[in-house]
């Protein structure tokens, strides 16, 4: 069990690398080589640059998260539950 946030954020940044792997060290590519390639190939290659980009930035956001040691899963929840009774009690 991880205890707080943190922890569990850097657990989750793990595993996208882990599950990513292939994606991300796919070379990146340049305007210039993309002139070189035409229909699915090019499809493919920019789909491809997609994913790498935005796993990329699914692994930062989980890393920035683990680097705010005082969040705990206690202290999320919490927060999440006032929040949603506020907005219940605004219907």
């Amino acid at each position: 069990m991880y205890i707080t946030v943190s922890d569990r954020a850097l657990y989750l940044a793990g595993r996208l690398e882990d599950r990513h792997r292939k994606v991300l060290s796919s070379p990146s590519w340049t305007e210039e080589e993309y002139e070189d390639l035409s229909g699915s190939l090019l499809k493919h290659v920019k789909s491809l640059q997609t994913k790498k980009k935005l796993v990329r930035a699914r692994i930062d956001y989980a890393k920035s998260v683990s680097e705010m040691k005082e969040l705990t899963v206690e202290g999320v929840w919490d927060s999440q539950q006032s929040n949603a009774e506020g907005s219940s009690s605004e219907v």
